[in-house]
């Protein structure tokens, strides 16, 4: 390789380390408009097993993380008032009061473009925390998402649930009518939406139960969370029991010092909670949490949950009823049938988009797959006889459904046609990684093209100094 050649190679590896940057690295002006934020690392792995008998599904997860986030959306006594600590944010949450999360979506065949594809066919233009999502007040104006659904922004949706010219067409705001949308979902066209958190549902036993089809929806019947705020009083509504918990609330400096165990109430649950009393003598840096979990019910409390953390280890067991009788929320698992699944994990006190998520894989109930779910007996899962299998997954940015089936994208044809997935051409979860990271910051003009700058310029400075060498000798 000839001594420019080495030149150009050294400064692109200076710009993908530029790109690659440090955690929390803003990565466009900062402004109220900012949501780039690059990951430290672009990869992690997820280890999965499964297993069912006569009645219920198990999976068994572990993920590495070296600080566990199970602290969440926290009122934070200041200066006579509660002031909330862990709206989700953009990246990592400050002071790490942004639970730890993973989830799976489970197809069954019905929804075009997930076997091939995976999460992708859920992620579009306009959703909340892109850079171009769709304002507030035009999603309140929607005559189905905002006077229908009554929801202020746009979250994962199938194409499937829009009328385009095209099957992949999915314009945001373009839905099918109420009556396709219901008979869909009566006829299986939509995600299951398996969502454990280590916060608002894993103290009380429960994962959250969802599923995806025009709207990421939660299944009918309560979830297993609350939120505790009066609007009208501007306070809490409930606080810490005293005499089951020993408190009236936790302290400020000892959650952002992490002393709170997963053995402590670092929840609030309807268990261990009483009305708020306003003529409590409140201390500045009381802390009480802003979700109160509870016992959900209907479909909306089909899976039970366990996760701990040790050892540099999430572990999370979750259990559900093979086919829990709700048709139009849960994916049925029948022996001898294969799904597909794509898995996704959030750590490191991020939320929203800044996750992990893994191409889509087979599920397999008693067949062989990706992932073969082992038939038991009448003994529980002893998880050290099923060998766990190892899923790479990475990080997405902003690659969406509309770039991926764009003249911009090469392997666009592939997918309109829905004949491969994105591991035919990117071949790994790191390569993925690359390409998300490339795809987000190519927009974002001014630290772009400082980037770009800085790089012609040691290019640049590298040639002038190879032709004094070659003067010289």
């Amino acid at each position: 390789m000839s001594r420019l050649c080495k030149v150009m190679a050294v400064a692109m590896g200076l710009l993908l380390a530029l790109i690659l940057a440090g955690p929390g690295m803003s990565q466009s002006p900062d402004d109220d408009d900012n949501v780039i934020w690059i990951p430290e690392q672009l990869t992690t792995q997820l280890a999965v097993q499964a297993a069912y008998d006569d009645e219920n599904v198990y999976f068994y997860l572990q993920w590495p993380t070296d600080t566990p986030h199970f602290y969440h959306d926290y009122l934070v006594y200041e200066d006579g008032q509660w002031v909330r600590y862990g709206a989700s944010p953009v990246g990592s949450q400050e002071f790490g009061v942004y639970e730890d999360r993973v989830t799976f979506l489970v197809d069954d065949g019905s929804v075009y473009g997930f076997k091939n594809q995976g999460c992708y066919v859920t992620c579009h233009d306009g959703l909340r925390f892109m850079s171009d999502a769709v304002g507030k007040d035009e999603v309140q104006r929607h005559a189905y998402l905002g006077e229908v659904l009554e929801r202020d922004d746009v979250r994962k949706y199938l194409p499937q649930s829009r009328a385009g010219e095209n099957w992949y067409d999915a314009p945001w705001d373009i839905l099918e009518s109420e009556q396709t949308l219901s008979d869909y979902r009566a006829n299986g066209v939509f995600l299951d939406f398996w969502h454990w958190r280590a916060h608002r549902g894993n103290p009380i036993g429960y994962a959250d139960d969802q599923y995806v089809m025009e709207f990421r929806s939660s299944d009918e019947g309560k979830g297993p969370y609350t939120t505790n705020w009066d609007n009208d009083l501007n306070q809490p509504k409930f606080m810490f029991n005293p005499q089951l918990t020993g408190q009236y609330a936790l302290r400020w400096d000892k959650v952002v010092a992490r002393e709170y165990t997963q053995d402590d109430y670092y929840y609030l649950s309807e268990e261990i909670a009483m009305p708020f009393d306003l003529g409590h003598p409140w201390q500045e840096g009381d802390v009480i949490p802003r979700r109160l979990l509870r016992e959900p019910d209907g479909s909306h409390g089909t899976i039970r949950a366990d996760g701990r953390w040790s050892d540099g280890l999430w572990h999370v067991e979750l259990v559900r009823a093979l086919d829990t009788g709700y048709p139009m929320d849960d994916k049925p698992f029948l022996e001898g049938r294969t799904y597909t699944v794509g898995f996704a994990i959030h750590k490191n006190a991020t939320g929203s988009r800044w996750h992990y998520i893994s191409f889509p894989l087979t599920l397999g109930i008693g067949q062989d797959a990706d992932v073969t779910a082992m038939r038991l007996s009448d003994q529980e899962p002893d998880w050290e006889d099923i060998k766990p299998v190892m899923v790479d997954l990475f990080y997405p940015g902003q690659t969406d459904w509309e770039f991926v089936t764009s003249d911009a994208h090469p392997g666009a044809e592939a997918i309109r046609i829905d004949d491969r997935g994105c591991g035919s051409c990117h071949h790994s979860a790191l390569k993925m990684g690359q390409a998300s990271v490339a795809l987000e910051v190519r927009d974002e003009g001014n630290w772009a093209w400082t980037v770009a700058a800085g790089v012609l310029v040691i290019v640049g400075g590298s040639i002038t100094v190879l032709n004094l060498q070659r003067r010289k000798n």
